[in-house]
């Protein structure tokens, strides 16, 4: 899951308590001890790149960072991260590697092992991002193991659980990687955002409870509900491979070898037969599904409680920020950039407010033209006529330019908002505003 970041570098020696409310999620009792996790920085603070929009220009600041981050997990909400990646999908430093690399394309990282070899005793993993199944013979070559660090990326209908279970067997039978990480695991965003309903479940809509179990979920059960880390990839040709009617097989081992696990998907292709030869299995399978055979004891179809009733976002709808933590995110605000916190007031009528906190652009992983301002969402698209009221301060020391509040937000590169409560923090082309006009409380009413 992704959060926004905002370690200051003055307060670095005690920045890991700061704002993980993104992972503090996992840490209830009912996330399963035995997966493995990964982060994967997406951007970085301006001060990290000292004076460059650069994570690499000092690579000790960089890795400090991203240190503070595995404490505060580690300290803050008992989780420990089992793998670090370097910078999603943008160009690494080697001067940098001990990680995951390199959450790109199988080049240059793989010709680079090659080549350097202080570079491949760094690099414990090459992950890559949306293979396609593909991988490379140099890849191969280097010996490391292969990752799909980051796929899938479908709508979450059956259309999409079919190129879940395609991918997550043929990454091993054609493309030799051994993990596949989905992107992402729960859409828990607005549906007005790109990549609706993207997670392998969805949950939208916090304030009545609502969520889907998608059609996803149960195909990554298939294999993850019948191994285990540990357990192994039978060999190409011995219990993984390609069927001669299309789909493909994978059997995992257990790491005893005295358990085995068979997934075998046939997504869109021909019929595939299967016969039970002298204690062997008798099978027929269709286009289009998926089954697992096991040894193991158990292995039935998980459950779920009764779910709430969705219900639309609350109107009317207030939020005085009195109830939350100092530092955190408050409910249903939805941050696409700065970062936003609760903190406390010396203004005699507001005891807590929300303050975006960054004053200076991040070093982007993503740059979008006009996309560079804080701004946060909030509500629902298919609104109209709606009346919304705000009360914003200019502070004295680091101020922006303005504050605009948008009952009607345009379509854009990275949002796709109709008629959501946009705040932005800034305003473009904007008059700065002068020392007496930024002493006072300013209340920003429109009426659409």
């Amino acid at each position: 899951m992704a959060h926004p970041s905002n370690l200051y570098k003055v307060v670095l020696e005690r920045a890991e308590s700061r704002r993980y409310d993104g992972i503090g999620g996992l840490s209830g009792g009912g996330r399963n001890p035995d997966i493995f996790l990964y982060c994967l920085p997406w951007a970085f603070p301006a001060w990290v790149g000292a004076g460059k929009r650069d994570p690499y220009h000092k690579p000790e600041l960089t890795a400090t960072y991203v240190i503070k981050y595995i404490q505060g997990a580690r300290k803050y909400y008992n989780l420990t991260m089992d793998y670090v990646g370097i910078w999603n999908e943008r160009a690494y430093n080697s001067n940098y590697i001990k990680i995951v690399a390199a959450d790109g394309l199988w080049e240059p990282i793989a010709t680079d092992i090659l080549l350097d070899k202080e570079l491949a005793n760094a690099v414990d993993i090459i992950g890559v991002h949306y293979p396609g199944t593909k991988t490379t013979q140099l890849a191969l070559d280097t010996g490391k193991p292969l990752w799909s660090s980051e796929d899938y990326s479908t709508f979450n209908d059956n259309v999409g659980a079919g190129c879940w279970a395609r991918i997550i067997n043929q990454n091993y039978v054609v493309g030799n990687m051994t993990s596949t990480i989905s992107w992402n695991l729960i859409a828990s965003y607005y549906e007005a955002l790109p990549f609706k309903r993207n997670g392998l479940m969805t949950a939208d809509s916090p304030w009545s409870g609502y969520y889907r179990v998608d059609a996803p979920i149960w195909m990554t059960a298939h294999t993850t509900q019948f191994a285990w880390p540990g357990w192994y990839y039978a060999p190409h040709g011995h219990g993984s491979t390609l069927l001669e009617g299309g789909g493909s097989m994978v059997s995992l081992i257990s790491w005893d070898n005295t358990q085995i696990s068979i997934i075998i998907e046939t997504m869109t292709v021909v019929l595939n037969y299967f016969q039970v030869v002298n204690g062997q299995v008798h099978l027929s399978i269709g286009v289009d599904e998926v089954y697992t055979l096991h040894t193991l004891q158990g292995g039935t179809k998980g459950s779920y409680p009764n779910v709430p009733d969705p219900k639309p976002f609350p109107l009317p709808y207030t939020d005085d920020f009195e109830v939350y933590k100092i530092y955190k995110e408050p409910f249903n605000f939805s941050p696409q950039v700065g970062s936003f916190e609760v903190l406390p007031s010396e203004d005699v009528f507001h005891t807590q407010i929300l303050r975006q906190t960054v004053i200076e652009n991040p070093i982007y992983w993503c740059l979008f033209i006009d996309l560079v301002f804080p701004i946060g969402l909030l509500g629902d698209y298919s609104w109209s006529d709606i009346y919304v009221e705000v009360d914003a301060k200019i502070g004295l020391v680091n101020a922006t330019s303005g504050v605009k509040n948008t009952e009607a937000v345009s379509e854009g590169p990275v949002y796709k908002s109709k008629q959501m409560v946009q705040v932005r923090t800034s305003d473009k082309g904007g008059e700065p505003m002068t020392r007496d006009e930024t002493a006072d409380l300013v209340r920003d009413e429109e009426l659409v």
